[in-house]
């Protein structure tokens, strides 16, 4: 995308502390200084003729480097020398010879921090050499702390927190639109920031250190330059996607270097001992060239082939199940064979709007005749690679040339540690398109490029195990810890079948010897294909009947968390400090749900897919059978990587997710709130940013392009069976670099582990403690007919072995989560695969919450009903949102819709103008409503002498990791106890009295009155409630907030709800307009605003916000309380 700049339209909103408010998104006007489009090569761009500029890109572990990179190669005329910062010698004698071959330094970003040598390596000494030689340096991030951390400058946390992946405005010092860095750069722009350590320049740098440019958002540091040297260093990142004005300064710097230089450095740098090709862009062999000779061909003598297309009239109204099923080569649900299988369903026929055109088909029945196919599998701790089928052998030979091949039936040869499996298979797709004759007519003109090959999956333990991938070499991941022995598993076969849903055409595909007879040959074998489907009993029944045998469901699987909900929100709490401490910006945290123990799928696994794919239609969708009882079935709906015939490559990264809604005006609004939350675009931003630096790596210099929306937005939402943030980003490879290398170098999924990759993998793999086998990884189909890909990124999908089904779920952690939105988000996930699983019954699929064991029987809800306003619910939507995002977290049944629940009050009133409506929700999915008139004068402002009187606790009743404090239910017991132990009065209801559930006692109060059990007027109102951290809650029957240090005209604080409390829907009302922000305020907090008179509020949807006084405080400063605990 390409954003809008303030030099051509000053409108754009931006983030204040404490508030995440919407972004807005534009295209760029042709006049703005932003990076080139696909149309604009980097020497459009104002430059004059320089010549080359030679650069020493020094990489601290980052996975945003080759953004760098490849802007550097197109600014600077030849590709800049990349060197890891510990490859960096250390004597000054040697930096300065390895200078000597340069022009300028780039320090690139990176994890952790300049105080840390394994982070920063020998960058610190780098600067020094630098400086002595006034050679120009450029540091960025954790290369710009570094380099003020070398001239005596502070590093330290950023006093508002991380800011990861967020667009803030950027200001410049007054005179600093003159300095080279800057010039042609606007006074205010926006950039794309990922740290969460500042520099603070200490007294006395002033003289040596100019301080260029500040943030709006937290007033950190984001430039500077030494006065003495050309040294700069930038906060922010030029390099993302989100910084409009980094190609004008790096653009900038470029011209600095070559305005720097004195004579022609050497370009040549020998005799140092350092690998300065240790990380440059991945080089692969040259491809063989079309014209080899058979003669000098490895595998001359295997004979040529020929890819022939028939199309299969009368088949494209049959429907994809039932061809399925006549493919499987099965009239019933009752018997999966043992051939393998395979579905790539877009499903595209089933909802509109799916960018899914084609499905592909193969295995089961068409593997009978074809002498060819082979089913791989691989063992990346092992590097045992074994085939069975009637082409092993041969397979295995080409796959592995010179192996040792042993065993019956199953084969077994073994894999070099050098060598990667993708290479291995690629070589093996390779001797295929080598050996394919051309083919006039349907099959050189299909407009699908999978034209037979191999369908499959890698798992996500080669992204350690194996050469060229992202986690390759961690030191501190055990092989054995990551793989699970069957990491890889790839069906090879000569024949498919292709649907077409947009042309409605199906296409048999069959791979022959060229010198195949006509009469048994491809058209030979279509024609019969043809009459055996529709002579199948299940074409001849139709989707209908296959849908119906599917939705019947045998019985109810259930599948059990690895963790609870509290032990995953404890992950997320280590992720979110990871962050903090600047190990990662982004960690994608996953758990995974199992079989119950004993228990196996009895149904037929096919059976369990179709249910699947019509719970969550899918352009990624697929169903891969290897064995019986040994299957993925997957509805995902993220690509990995698309490869086509012409050398194009596309990623579609995911990241930000938000349920369904239940109306369509709901489900608006969650889309609309997911294009535009914060939180959710600095997600996908990160992750965006990272894949474009992956396909940096294999890309011709220049190529790599967001593709954006109409409206210029960098990632739209798609909508399947959840909302969905996609981006989309396209590169053209390198004439040497084939789909499957291409593949190995972007793996693991971008999406799947967070940034940067190699050190968020390893946390990741830390904090999760087990290996995700094919979840997380790729599956899809690589074509031999044509140098081509399509995976898709293993998520929503069940994984069957030995009849065990597993289900890996999970999100993306920054710096903006919540612990508990991060475990709602994780249980939205996984609904449909676990739904698919049970038939139409989710609930005992579903973790369960108990406390002391004792588990809520019923979510509630208390509202306030007011004639006046047409009958409607005060703040109506929110109480329904809640309830129905506790019921999908909590095992409940969905409530009825919030018209029937405003039908329920209208009848209740009898002419009141004012009703408390309390609804209760069962588990059984039975609704009950009760109703209480209340006066009018509810909710009036009282006089400062009869504000409700509350106290602080005596202990701390909260525990800020406990979940169900977020829910409304009927386990009651610490807010009742809260009230005993600390002699609170009883809260007066009307009169007639009110229905009591479970023991809760009512929570409204009549106009600020109250009457203790004894009588006493003393008696406190409520309670404030704390938590072990001594941080402020709730009280017993409210949120609250209290008035600033900044006085009156600045928005209240309210605690977060990571603190452990209810969020109520009017404090989610005034935090969204702006007069609350939330803020950690400790019991000592609460007291010091009373003591100084600040104001104190309580709030709920009921009663409304009504001031309170603090009382009690002289007991608790007197050494009984928590303050003098504290």
């Amino acid at each position: 995308f390409q954003p809008c700049q303030p030099c051509c339209d000053g409108s754009g909103r931006y983030a204040r502390p404490g508030r995440h408010v919407p972004l807005v998104w534009k295209p760029v006007p042709s006049v703005c200084c932003a990076m080139p489009t696909s149309s604009h090569a980097a020497g459009d761009l104002p430059a004059g003729n320089h010549g080359t500029v030679s650069t020493l890109l020094v990489d601290h572990h980052d996975s945003y480097v080759y953004n760098l990179y490849d802007m550097l190669t197109q600014l600077n005329g030849v590709v800049p020398t990349l060197l890891q910062a510990p490859d960096l010698p250390r004597e000054p004698a040697a930096l300065s010879e390895l200078l000597e071959g340069f022009d300028a330094v780039v320090l690139s970003p990176g994890p952790g921090t300049p105080l840390r040598d394994e982070d920063i390596g020998g960058t610190l000494k780098l600067i020094k050499a630098a400086a002595a030689m006034a050679m120009p340096l450029l540091g960025i991030c954790l290369g710009h702390q570094a380099l003020a951390f070398a001239l005596g400058a502070e590093v330290r946390r950023c006093p508002q927190g991380p800011v990861h992946g967020r667009r803030t405005y950027v200001t410049l010092e007054a005179g600093t639109a003159n300095d080279a860095l800057f010039k042609g750069v606007p006074h205010r722009f926006l950039a794309t920031r990922y740290h969460s350590l500042g520099v603070h320049l200490t007294p006395g740098m002033e003289d040596g250190v100019e301080a260029l440019a500040w943030s709006d958002l937290d007033g950190e540091l984001m430039a500077l330059r030494v006065r003495s040297v050309p040294h700069y260093g930038l906060q922010f990142h030029p390099e993302s996607v989100g910084t409009g004005v980094g190609w004008r300064l790096i653009q900038n710097f470029r011209d600095l270097a070559v305005a720097s230089r004195g004579p022609r450095r050497r370009s040549v740098v020998t005799g140092l001992g350092v690998n300065l090709a240790s990380r440059v862009p991945l080089s692969f062999p040259a491809p063989l060239a079309t014209e080899t000779s058979a003669a000098s061909s490895p595998f001359a003598l295997e004979p040529r082939l020929r890819c022939v297309l028939s199309e299969l009239q009368g088949l494209a109204d049959i429907g994809s199940e039932a061809l399925f099923q006549a493919i499987l080569g099965k009239d019933d649900d009752s018997y999966l064979p043992y051939r393998p299988v395979f579905w790539l369903d877009s499903s595209s026929g089933l909802m509109p709007g799916f960018t899914g055109r084609f499905s592909f088909l193969g295995g089961g029945k068409l593997l009978d005749g074809d002498d060819t196919w082979c089913l791989l599998r691989f063992d990346a701790v092992a590097r045992c690679v074994s085939a069975e089928g009637p082409g092993a052998r041969d397979t295995l030979t080409r796959l592995v040339p010179g192996s040792t091949i042993c065993g019956e039936g199953v084969l077994r040869c073994s894999l070099p540690a050098h060598v990667s499996f993708f290479e291995a298979l690629e070589g093996e797709m390779e001797s295929l398109r080598r050996r394919m004759l051309p083919e006039p007519g349907p099959a050189e003109e299909a407009p699908f490029d999978f034209l037979t090959g191999a369908v499959g999956f890698f798992g996500y333990g080669l992204g350690f195990t194996e050469p060229l991938c992202g986690g390759h070499g961690s030191a501190d991941c055990a092989l054995g810890d990551v793989a699970t022995g069957e990491d890889a598993v790839w069906l090879l076969s000569a024949r498919a079948v292709a649907v077409d849903h947009v042309l409605g055409k199906v296409w048999a595909i069959d791979r022959r010897e060229a010198s195949t007879r006509v009469e048994t040959g491809s058209p030979a074998w279509a024609a019969k294909l043809r009459a055996d489907v529709l002579a199948s009993p299940s074409v001849k029944l139709g989707d209908s009947a296959a849908s119906v045998a599917a939705a019947q469901g045998t019985e109810l699987h259930e599948l059990l968390a690895k963790e609870g909900p509290q032990a995953y929100r404890e992950n997320v709490a280590r992720c979110l400090t990871e962050i903090l401490d600047g190990n990662s910006y982004e960690l994608c945290l996953t758990t995974e749900w199992r079989s119950a123990p004993g228990l196996r799928v009895q149904e037929p696994l096919d059976a369990v897919y179709r249910r699947l794919r019509r719970l969550s239609p899918s352009p990624y969708a697929l169903f891969f059978a290897w064995k019986r009882d040994a299957a993925l079935l997957g509805s995902s709906p993220e690509r990995f990587l698309t490869v086509s015939s012409d050398g194009e490559a596309s990623t579609r990264p995911i990241k930000g997710t938000r349920p369904r809604g239940d109306t369509p005006e709901d489900d608006k609004r969650l889309a609309e709130d997911l294009q535009t939350c914060e939180k959710d675009l600095a997600e996908n931003l990160m992750i965006l940013d990272l894949v474009r630096n992956d396909l940096a790596q294999v890309a011709e210099p220049g190529t790599v392009v967001v593709r954006r929306s109409a409206k210029g937005l960098p990632a739209v939402v798609e909508s399947y069976a959840v909302h969905q943030l996609v981006a989309t980003a396209v590169a053209k490879l390198r004439p040497e670099v084939t789909p499957l290398k291409a593949a190995g170098a972007l793996f693991p999924p971008g999406s799947m582990t967070g940034a940067p990759k190699l050190r968020s993998m390893e946390i990741l793999h830390r904090l999760e403690g087990r290996p995700r086998g094919a979840y997380a990884g790729a599956s899809g189909y690589i074509s031999a007919g044509r140098r081509a890909l399509d995976l898709c990124v293993n998520i929503r999908t069940l994984v069957v072995d030995s009849g065990e089904v597993r289900l890996g779920t999970g999100g993306a952690v920054i710096a903006l989560s919540d612990v508990h939105d991060e475990a709602e988000e994780m249980a939205v996930k996984s609904r449909a695969p676990r739904q698919a699983l049970g038939g139409a019954d989710m609930a005992s699929s579903r973790p369960t919450w108990t406390v002391n064991g004792k588990e809520p029987s019923a979510l509630l809800e208390t509202m306030l009903w007011n004639a006046e306003e047409g009958g409607s619910i005060f703040l109506g939507r929110r109480h329904h949102d809640r309830m129905r995002r506790s019921a999908l977290e909590l095992g409940f049944p969905a409530p009825p819709p919030l018209k029937d629940w405003e039908a329920a009050a209208r009848a209740k009133s009898d002419g009141a103008e004012k009703l408390r409506l309390r609804l209760c929700l069962g588990r059984d999915g039975r609704v009950s409503f009760s109703a209480t008139v209340l006066p009018a004068s509810l909710g009036a402002v009282v006089d400062a002498a009869r504000r409700p009187r509350v106290i602080i606790d005596r202990l701390p009743a909260m525990r800020s990791g406990d979940g169900l404090l977020r829910h409304k239910t009927t386990l009651r017991s610490v807010y009742d106890g809260a009230r005993r132990r600390n002699g609170c009065c009883e809260l007066a209801p009307p009169s007639h009295g009110t229905p009591q559930i479970d023991g809760e006692w009512a929570t409204w109060a009549l106009e600020g009155l109250s009457r203790s059990g004894g009588g006493s007027e003393e008696a406190p109102f409520d309670v404030v409630l704390f938590n072990e951290r001594l941080e402020v809650c709730e009280t017993s029957i409210a949120n609250i907030a209290i008035e600033g240090v900044g006085g009156p005209n600045m928005p209240l604080l309210t605690p977060p709800l990571s603190s452990g409390l209810l969020g109520g829907t009017l404090r989610e009302q005034l935090l969204e307009e702006g007069f609350l922000t939330e803020s950690v305020i400790t019991v000592a907090d609460l007291a010091a605003a009373a003591a100084a008179g600040r104001r104190i509020l309580c709030m709920n949807s009921v009663r409304g916000a009504y001031e309170v006084q603090l009382v009690g405080l002289s007991q608790q400063d007197s050494g009984s309380g928590p303050i003098s605990r504290l």
